[in-house]
């Protein structure tokens, strides 16, 4: 009877690890294929033994809700949610008040007391006539006018999450998290091969594609100037990524073989972030190593299983001047202040740069305020990094 009994739970742990390969790796093929989103939320439902499963972004300062994907959650409720529920979300607003870390997962029926709960609007009118009573959620992101959730419920009949139902979640809200994160930092990437890396060598991040080996095979022009010059990062012959300062390279190739193995199917790491020290003296490079799904990012016959980001606090933006002209009808002065102040100069660097008073400088800059709609430097700044300029 006891070898029957660790038979039977050898089984269930060998099914439980399949059903999560097959999660981690629908969660990365949804990055770039919002439809696939359902499979995800389904997986997590199944392995969390959830009755539903909610993945929303949304602004909780000011009550608005901007996409929901869900499983199992009728239409009319999630209509519901969006117009009014998400004001009087007891839990999501107490987790997000108290900005508790994002990507850890938070049983509803540790932090927020049930008799409380049942006393509320959101769950007499919203949780209960829905059948749900209990969840495991977790905020994803934090960010200003748009954080992300993701929840599983449970009717009351399913009764409480167990521990190791928590780790369950422990383990799969990173990969979510992840996914978000990859998705925002390369969201204008969308079209495949040549056409991607155009787009791709804009952007004044390093994008580094690795293949199942770890091996770089694919980079865009900021990232090629980044491993060119060897300072902080640099790929062997082998095209195998490397620190320039050696006792960082075993972290960098850990994350590296997470994010592939799990980008390929054999594993459930979600890669991770670090700073790589630059020789030079120079900031250092902030990496996002991360999985991304099949068919994300065609490269012909050398399919990406993962993605480095690298970031350089050292580059200063560089926004064409005829493109501000003829974008936002500036002069050639008022472009060339606009210019200066993209690339990270102070008010009274730009007048020194250009031989004008700061006085000067000033004037032009309120002219720019004027036609661009703006108040603020840091709006303007906005404006231009995110419009169409921003990419030359």
């Amino acid at each position: 009877m006891a070898r029957l009994n660790r038979a039977r739970l050898n089984r269930a742990r060998l099914n439980r690890d399949r059903a999560l390969l097959d999660l981690v790796g629908d969660i990365y093929a949804a990055i770039d294929r919002p439809a696939l989103w359902d499979r995800a939320l389904k997986g997590y439902a199944s392995l969390m033994a959830a009755d539903a499963v909610a993945f929303l972004v949304a602004d909780y300062d000011e009550g608005r809700v901007g996409s929901f994907f869900a499983h199992n959650i009728p239409d009319g409720h999630i209509r519901d949610y969006e117009d009014y529920y998400n004001k009087k979300d007891v839990w999501t607003l107490k987790a997000y008040r108290n900005r508790w870390p994002a990507g850890e997962a938070q049983l509803t029926q540790e932090f927020f007391p049930e008799d409380e709960l049942e006393r509320t609007e959101f769950y007499n009118d919203f949780l209960r006539p829905a059948g749900f009573y209990r969840a495991c959620g977790a905020f994803l992101t934090y960010d200003k006018g748009a954080s992300s959730v993701l929840t599983a419920l449970r009717s009351p009949r399913a009764g409480l999450y167990d521990p190791q139902e928590l780790q369950l979640a422990l383990r799969v809200t990173p990969h979510f998290q992840r996914a978000v994160q990859l998705h925002r930092a390369l969201y204008d990437v969308r079209q495949a091969g040549a056409a991607a890396m155009e787009v791709l060598d804009r952007l004044l991040l390093g994008v580094l594609f690795l293949d199942g080996r770890g091996r770089v095979v694919d980079a865009n022009r900021a990232a090629r100037r980044i491993l060119e010059r060897g300072d902080g990062l640099t790929a062997d012959r082998q095209g195998i990524c490397r620190a320039a300062l050696g006792a960082e390279t075993p972290e960098l190739q850990r994350l590296v073989q997470s994010a592939v193995a799990t980008g390929e199917g054999r594993g459930t790491g979600a890669g991770g972030v670090m700073r790589l020290t630059r020789s030079s003296g120079a900031r250092p490079f902030g990496l996002l190593v991360s999985p991304i799904g099949d068919g994300c990012f065609d490269l012909g016959a050398r399919r990406a299983a993962a993605v480095i980001l690298v970031f350089d606090p050292e580059r200063r933006p560089e926004v064409p001047r005829a493109a501000l002209a003829r974008l936002y009808r500036l002069t050639g002065r008022e472009a060339d202040v606009t210019r200066a102040l993209v690339a990270g100069f102070s008010l009274k660097e730009a007048a020194e740069r250009l031989e004008i008073s700061e006085g000067t400088a000033r004037v032009y800059l309120k002219q720019v305020f004027q036609k661009t709609s703006t108040r603020r430097q840091s709006e303007l700044m906005r404006l231009i990094l995110l419009g169409p300029a921003g990419l030359g």
